[in-house]
């Protein structure tokens, strides 16, 4: 619209649009001039696809305060290929959207800011109150998401999606000046994080525990990330860390080194898959924070794990998780080249604490260095294959130097069954295996209905 400079305040410019979409217009320059705070009413949708020349979204009259833009009934907005876009929300719009829900940005080029930060901090007037969804795709110059100055902003915001986002230090980053301890995002339920290849991060520590509902977390091809979670060092086992979260998923990120520290039982209570691909720097799945007992370690609620490609690892779980695993169902291990161990050995091993007691399936692949899947620690503790009583599908491929699936036991006990409920066993291309598995009881194996072996010494 062109610019009507004796505007009044008292005339609502198009007081009844809902939808605005702007698709292909290679040389808009500006969308719309405000000089009332009853312009645009009733706008609900806004849509601008290809508007190359267009260097914002927002603009007030010459002339105008500031303070009248506002966009009260806006619900959507989506940007794509807006190549001169530098920042989506002037400060003069910030806190005047308070109905906005989705908000996607594609591929705008020269975008460096979300929102311009507010150098006036205030914790009473929140910013996006609604925001349900925000995603980022393929903006290469972005440098940061959002400042957060108050507990208020985003109380709504569930998903959260940036890809390719190539210049991006960090996620989450506190106003300057503002208290760490402002940083909230109570109802996000999903992250996902796809080729941030300047992330070194993902949570600091100021938010660890500020994340009450994350349920899932996806994080791909991140080429500098070291770290997930920055370490905390001010134990509180009082305040939970992802007491929700159910799914973690990271793919090619070859310079993470540690997954996550535990300082509490009640830490990732309710993660049920772990899965872990590429990670080529990664010497350890699990690891208790400095100065918290490993006995505090628990993750009551693991169904599955899986690692792939995860070259230095050479053992999955050390001994102080061995009984921390009462869900465990599936365990599958690819590539990782440097295995020695699938459980390292624990000499407190009781025989009244079952170590995997539900996992069912074990698949391992490729894992060159491994020479025995399971071992005998003492002649006074159970062998760990008598701790696997629900396992039904042992398969094994191509480990090179796999000499045994388990060590012989010489002090076994009839009354003490071998894999009870093992059905298929599977075993292929390990030339250095001698023998399969020790029988001394007629109770072993009693369910294997599928053997099958292909190996030469």
């Amino acid at each position: 619209m062109e610019e009507d400079k004796e505007l009044s305040s008292t005339q609502s410019c198009f007081p009844k649009l809902a939808s605005l979409i702007v698709i292909e217009c290679y040389k808009l320059k500006s969308l719309f001039y405000v000089s009332s705070p009853m312009d645009f009413p009733n706008l609900e949708v806004l849509i601008i696809n290809r508007a190359i020349e267009l260097e914002k979204l927002f603009g007030c009259k010459e002339g105008a305060s500031k303070n009248v833009v506002s966009l009260p009934s806006l619900k959507t907005l989506k940007t794509t290929r807006c190549k001169k876009l530098e920042v989506i929300f002037p400060l003069s719009i910030l806190r005047c959207l308070p109905n906005l829900e989705s908000l996607a940005i594609y591929e705008c080029d020269e975008l460096k800011q979300i929102m311009e930060e507010d150098k006036e901090l205030s914790s009473t007037h929140p910013f996006f109150p609604k925001l349900a969804s925000l995603v980022v795709r393929e903006c290469h110059k972005l440098k940061s998401l959002f400042y957060v100055s108050s507990l208020t902003n985003f109380p709504n915001l569930e998903v959260l999606i940036i890809n390719g986002a190539t210049e991006l230090e960090k996620l989450f980053g506190c106003k300057k000046g503002a208290c760490k301890n402002f940083f909230s995002l109570p109802s996000l339920k999903t992250l996902e994080t796809t080729r941030c290849t300047k992330l070194e991060v993902i949570f600091l520590s100021s938010i660890l525990r500020c994340l009450p509902n994350l349920e899932r977390l996806d994080i791909y091809e991140c080429d500098e990330l070291k770290q997930i979670m920055e370490e905390d060092k001010e134990l509180s086992s009082t305040q939970p860390c992802l007491p929700k979260l159910a799914s973690l998923v990271v793919k090619e990120c070859h310079k993470l080194k540690s997954l996550f520290y535990v300082s509490s039982p009640t830490d990732f209570s309710n993660l049920k898959v772990l899965s872990i691909d590429g990670a080529t720097e990664l010497e350890k799945l699990f690891g208790c924070k400095e100065g918290a007992f490993k006995n505090s370690f628990s993750l009551s609620s693991l169904k599955t794990l899986e690692t792939s490609g995860c070259t230095k690892l050479e053992v999955i779980f050390p001994a102080f998780v061995l009984r921390c695993l009462p869900n465990l169902e599936l365990l599958y291990i690819f590539q990782c080249d440097e295995l020695k161990q699938i459980m390292e050995e624990d000499k407190e091993l009781s025989s009244t604490q079952p170590c995997f007691p539900k996992l069912a399936s074990l698949i391992v692949i490729e894992c060159h260095m491994l020479k025995s899947l399971f071992y005998v620690s003492s002649p006074t503790h159970f062998p760990t294959w008598r701790c696997l009583p629900n396992l039904e599908r042992l398969d094994i491929f191509v480990c090179d130097e796999l000499k045994q699936i388990m060590e012989e036991d010489k002090e076994l006990s009839s009354t003490q069954p071998c894999f009870p409920k093992l059905a298929s066993l599977v075993v292929e291309e390990c030339h250095k295996l001698k023998n399969l598995f020790y029988v001394s009881s007629p109770t072993d194996f009693p369910n294997l209905e599928v053997l099958d072996h292909k190996w030469s010494h």
